[in-house]
């Protein structure tokens, strides 16, 4: 994640970013060296803002908005909505929101791939990126036994009792 996190880090005007779980804890910061307490306070002001915006134009029925931005005097605040998160970016003092929407539409989808993949699978593996898990047994065709032990199952699921079995 800090990869994607440090590439938005490196476009012009941008000083720092952040990934926020939607209740305001900090789930990763661009930089080491970033202040922890402030990272913490950017993170509480983004969960809290979106929250907000939420519960305000849900009534409306304009639907969740996915992205947001705040211009101060100092800098500004930009908020992307990324697969059950908010990528946070704290810009400079002049930079343009509107330069920043490409690269972090593009660093939300990576990690939106990064989430989806499972950590102990090797991204070279293509049934474990695509989350399908591989049977435990030699011969996934195989029909289990029925509890009891008293006959076996055919492909249909009926269970066949041990006397009109064909051996």
């Amino acid at each position: 994640m800090n990869e994607v996190l440090d590439a938005l880090t490196r476009e012009p005007g941008v000083r720092h970013a952040l990934l926020v779980a939607p209740d305001g804890v900090l789930i990763a910061a661009a930089q080491p060296g970033v202040d922890e307490a402030l990272a913490a306070s950017v993170a509480a002001l983004a969960a809290g803002w979106m929250q907000g915006i939420e519960r305000d134009l849900d009534p409306l029925a304009w639907g969740v908005p996915s992205r947001a931005v705040m211009r101060a005097q100092r800098g500004g605040l930009i908020l992307l909505a990324a697969h059950h998160a908010i990528l946070a970016v704290v810009l400079e003092r002049g930079a343009a929101p509107r330069e920043l929407r490409l690269p972090m539409e593009a660093a939300a989808a990576r990690l939106a791939r990064h989430r989806r993949r499972p950590a102990d699978s090797a991204p070279d593996d293509p049934p474990a990126a695509a989350g399908l898990r591989t049977p435990r047994e030699a011969f996934p065709g195989a029909c289990p036994s029925p509890p009891g032990g008293t006959g076996w199952l055919d492909r249909t699921g009926d269970s066949v009792p041990e006397s009109s079995r064909n051996s």
